[in-house]
C-alpha cells in the first residue's frame, strides 16, 4: 500500500459493536438511531398522491440511474426477505462453525445518501458479528457537480453522512479520498485498509438478503485461491422492487465483453465462472493482494471483470 495521499481522512465508527435491540433481521443491533435512542436519523419521505409530477420524475433521477424519490419514501433500515431455495436454506446448516473474518468495501462517488446509506444497513442487518470484521467505505472525492448533481445531494453527503457513521453504524469506516482515484484504484484503497481475512467488494446500491455472507465466506475457506461471486438479482430502479434474477456465471465475448451464462433451472451448485461480474465478488484478501489486486491504471467500470477473471485463471486461482 502506498498510503494515504495527503488530504485523505477517515470518519471512524464510535458505536459499540453490537448495538441494542439485535435479532435475526437486526443482527447488528438496531442501526440509524437518534441520540436519545429513539427512530429514526432518517425517516421515509412519502411520495406525492398523485404520483410524481413529470418534471420531478426528471429531477429524481437527475445524477443517478434510479428514482432517488422513491428510494427516500423506503426506509433506510429496510431488510429483505429470504429468498433462498429450500435446498439453499438446508445447506447452509452444513457450513463450518469457524469461518473467515470478512472486510465489505463499498466504493462511490456523488452517490444518493439514503440508498448508499440502505446498502451499509443491509450489509450490517444480515451479517453475523462473529463474520464481519468492518465496513469499509470510499468516497471517491465526491463533488458538486452542477450540470449533473444537486447541491443538496452534495450537501447530503458531507457533515451528515460522517455523523451517522460516527454516531449511528457499528463496525464502519468512511474513507474521504481528496483525490478522485477511480472506481479500481478506490476499490483498493479500501482493500488495502481492510483487516478482515476475506475482502468483500460491493456496489453502493445494493441490499443483501438473509444468509448471503456464509455460502461466499465458506467457499474461500475451503480454498483460499477462488474468487467467489453471489447469485445477484435486481432492485428495480423506478420503483426499488427486489426482483430473483440469479446473474452469477459469466462468459466473454472475443470482444471482451460479459456474456451471461444461464444456469440449468433446478441446479444450484457452485459452478466455474470464465470471468466475473466487475462489482460483487469475495477474495482471501491475502490471495487478492498476490495476484496484485486491481490493474491500478484501470479507472472506470468496465474491463476489470475480464482482466481480473483471466489473471486469477493464469496464477493459480
Amino acid at each position: 500500500w502506498p498510503g494515504p495521499r495527503p488530504g485523505d481522512r477517515e470518519v471512524l465508527a464510535e458505536a459499540a459493536d453490537v448495538l441494542p435491540g439485535a435479532d435475526d433481521r437486526h443482527l447488528h443491533g438496531l442501526l440509524g438511531l437518534r441520540p436519545d435512542g429513539s427512530c429514526c436519523r432518517i425517516r421515509p419521505t412519502p411520495l406525492p398522491e398523485g404520483g410524481l409530477a413529470p418534471q420531478e420524475l426528471t429531477d429524481s433521477h437527475r445524477g443517478f440511474c434510479f428514482n432517488s424519490r422513491v428510494s427516500e419514501a423506503i426506509e433506510v433500515d429496510r431488510v429483505q426477505s429470504d429468498v433462498r431455495t429450500p435446498g439453499c436454506v438446508a445447506r447452509h446448516t452444513e457450513y463450518p462453525c469457524s469461518l473467515p473474518t470478512a472486510s465489505v468495501v463499498i466504493v462511490f462517488h456523488n452517490e444518493h445518501l439514503v440508498t448508499l446509506l440502505r446498502s451499509v444497513h443491509s450489509v450490517l442487518n444480515l451479517s453475523p458479528p462473529d463474520l464481519l470484521k468492518e465496513v469499509i467505505v470510499v468516497d471517491d472525492a465526491s463533488a458538486h457537480d452542477k450540470s449533473r448533481f444537486y447541491a443538496r445531494h452534495w450537501d447530503r453527503l458531507q457533515d451528515e453522512l460522517s455523523e451517522y457513521v460516527r454516531i449511528a453504524l457499528p463496525k464502519t469506516r468512511l474513507v474521504r479520498l481528496e483525490e478522485r482515484r477511480g472506481l479500481m484504484l478506490a476499490r483498493m484503497e479500501g482493500i488495502w485498509r481492510a483487516t478482515g481475512d476475506v475482502v468483500i467488494c460491493l456496489d453502493s446500491h445494493v441490499e443483501v438478503t438473509p444468509g448471503w455472507i456464509e455460502p461466499l465466506l465458506a467457499r474461500i475457506g475451503e480454498d483460499r485461491t477462488r474468487l467467489v461471486v453471489p447469485s445477484i438479482d435486481g432492485i428495480g430502479a423506478d420503483d426499488f422492487r427486489y426482483t430473483v434474477y440469479g446473474l452469477g456465471l459469466v462468459s466473454f465475448r472475443w470482444s471482451l465483453a460479459q456474456s451471461p451464462r444461464e444456469r440449468p433451472e433446478g441446479v444450484e451448485d457452485i459452478a466455474n465462472s470464465s470471468v466475473m461480474c466487475g462489482g460483487l465478488f469475495a477474495a482471501d484478501r491475502a490471495f487478492f493482494l498476490h495476484l496484485g489486486g486491481y490493474d491500478q491504471e484501470m479507472r472506470i467500470y468496465g474491463g476489470e471483470e475480464i482482466e481480473i477473471g483471466f489473471r486469477a485463471w493464469q496464477c493459480g486461482g
